[in-house]
């Protein structure tokens, strides 16, 4: 537990019932994402890394991404905003949520290595 008091599950490769507090939060802006976000989580939550780090998705989208983000992956936080935002506020309103130390951004079409 994070001295905050804050808390989250750790990341798919580690045991769902483990609590461990945070070290990194990664932003993902997305906006009618349907054709490329599930292979961006995919290399997201795929991260070969011996710390705990989050996945906030801020989507604006007005398709099926958010219900796919929702269904297929739980582990994700998704924050959903009604009107179209650009990434830069996409970003910074994720970075407001996020809890941990260091933060990483990358976009909802892009495929993130392993490493």
């Amino acid at each position: 537990m994070r001295s905050d008091g804050n808390e989250i599950n750790v990341p798919k490769s580690q045991t769902h019932s483990e609590k461990i507090p945070v070290l990194a939060s990664v932003i993902v802006p997305s906006y009618n994402s349907m054709r490329t976000i599930r292979r961006c989580l995919h290399s997201i939550l795929a991260q070969e890394t011996s710390f705990p780090f989050e996945v906030i998705c801020v989507d604006s989208s007005k398709d099926e991404t958010p219900d796919i983000i929702s269904r297929e992956f739980p582990q994700v936080r998704l924050i959903h905003i009604e009107r179209q935002t650009y990434p830069g506020s996409a970003r910074n309103l994720g970075i407001r949520q996020a809890q941990g130390s260091i933060i990483a951004c990358t976009d909802s079409d892009c495929i993130v290595d392993k490493n």
